[in-house]
């Protein structure tokens, strides 16, 4: 699944979801994890990357 605009989206960071822990990797804040329990996806990758961070892949 592409999605050319993920960049922009991912640094735009309009409602707060995202914060970035690497080059081209973002965990998400508080407000993305309320947010993803509240939209649930059925087609997102998800890496728990420890207690503090939770890391989502692009493939």
């Amino acid at each position: 699944m592409a999605a050319p605009d993920a960049a922009k989206i991912l640094l735009r960071n309009v409602y707060g979801w995202f914060v970035r822990t690497n080059r081209g990797v973002y965990g998400l804040t508080d407000a993305g994890r309320e947010a993803l329990a509240r939209w649930p996806q059925h087609s997102v990758s998800i890496i728990d990357a420890g207690a503090s961070n939770l890391c989502f892949s692009r493939g």
